[in-house]
C-alpha cells in the first residue's frame, strides 16, 4: 500500500502521456491513492516472476514495459 501511495506520490503532469499509454490517467491515480487502495503498482522482476504473477487469479492485468537482457 505504501508503496503504491509513494509512486503515485512521485508522478507529475508530465508523466500522463506515458501513463495514458498503459491505460492510467494521472488523476486517476491521485484519487486513488488518497482512497486508500491499490490498484496497480510497479516492479522488477525476472521473466519467472512476471509468468506467476500473470498466473495469479487476483491479477488482472500485467504490462510490460521494459525487457533487459540479465546482467544489465
Amino acid at each position: 500500500m505504501e508503496d503504491f501511495r509513494r509512486w503515485v506520490s512521485m508522478l507529475r503532469p508530465e508523466d500522463t502521456p506515458a501513463l495514458e499509454g498503459l491505460g492510467l490517467g494521472f488523476s486517476d491515480l491521485k484519487e486513488r491513492a488518497q482512497d486508500g487502495l491499490i490498484y496497480g503498482f510497479t516492479i522488477n522482476g525476472t521473466a519467472e516472476f512476471m509468468a506467476g504473477l500473470v498466473k495469479n487469479p487476483r491479477v488482472r492485468s500485467v504490462s510490460v514495459i521494459e525487457i533487459t537482457p540479465d546482467g544489465f
